[in-house]
């Protein structure tokens, strides 16, 4: 998502990045207390099924060509953004196998893509030392609020894990429709959850001294 420009580090303001994970009932999670106050933290679940996570985390950069930090802050202000932090739907690849007369999930993967597209300052080898350390604690404090928002898929995987490893037997086309729907609402929750910790942080704007 686009950041609009100056951000500052959030790390304290992360909350949701670390947020507990409740078993309520077999296939039942939340990210916050049961209702009834009963259940347990996922470190105390036993999943039934056999589900793997693969986080695909990469870093992307474009150029910014300026001679100074002014111009650099110039060229930032115009295009509204300094850096964002793209993560891809969720794809889940599952085996079925056998129950009785249903299906259970076998083998299992989560896979995750995300991607900091971050600033690359071309001229920083003949900036001034005060310019390069104004620009390093930049960049570290935009890295820090991007890093927020990996936090959260990673975090937001492990939930999906939980859901789907407390799922019993189904009819196996009931299964199916079951888990492309899993899919599908867990792009559209990750999404909200990321809106959330931008409303949070307010884009993580602000705290560097220049506007």
């Amino acid at each position: 998502m686009k950041r609009l420009f100056f951000l500052a580090a959030a790390a304290s303001a992360c909350a949701l990045c670390q947020a507990e994970i409740y078993k309520c009932a077999d296939g039942v999670f939340t990210d916050s207390p049961c209702q009834n106050g009963q259940g347990t933290t996922i470190k105390d679940t036993s999943p039934k099924a056999t589900i793997a996570i693969d986080f695909v985390e990469t870093t992307s950069h474009f150029v910014v060509n300026a001679q100074t930090m002014d111009g650099v802050y110039a060229i930032l202000r115009a295009q509204v953004w300094a850096a964002y932090n793209l993560s891809h739907p969720p794809t889940i690849s599952y085996v079925t196998k056998a129950a009785g007369r249903n299906c259970e999930l076998g083998a299992t993967k989560i896979t995750v893509t995300n991607n900091n597209h971050m600033p690359q300052w071309t001229h920083y080898a003949n900036a001034t030392v005060d310019e390069r350390r104004e620009w390093n604690s930049f960049y570290d404090a935009i890295t820090i609020h991007e890093n927020g928002h990996r936090a959260i898929a990673r975090e937001f995987t492990v939930f999906l894990r939980e859901k789907l490893s407390g799922i019993g037997p189904k009819p196996c086309d009931e299964l199916d429709r079951w888990m492309k729907r899993q899919e599908s609402d867990a792009w559209l929750q990750l999404r909200s959850r990321q809106v959330a910790y931008d409303a949070q942080t307010q884009h993580g704007i602000a705290q560097m001294g220049r506007r």
